[in-house]
């Protein structure tokens, strides 16, 4: 089985990580000086991916994985490490 994340919804989740909506611009991570840390937002931003996939495999963290390409461990690492953002 083959997913395939569209355009359009990788846009939409960039959007809730680093759009302006103020509920969700308060967790884009930042550096000393408060600029947004970039590293941060990759980091949520494969969040925002990995949660979409599971949303597409109903919770499956082994089909989401294959899907993805990654170990279900890695998975699991992202979600406990930025569920707290959401």
């Amino acid at each position: 089985m083959s997913t395939i994340i569209d355009q359009q919804e990788l846009a939409r989740q960039m959007r809730l990580i680093l759009g302006d909506n103020e509920s969700r611009s308060q967790y884009t991570p930042r550096n000393h000086s408060g600029d947004p840390d970039l590293s941060g937002v990759l980091d949520l931003l494969g969040y925002a991916v990995i949660e979409s996939v599971l949303q597409h495999t109903r919770g499956n963290q082994c089909q989401a994985a294959r899907i993805l390409g990654i170990n279900r461990g890695t998975i699991r690492m992202h979600w406990r490490k930025y569920r707290r953002y959401f």
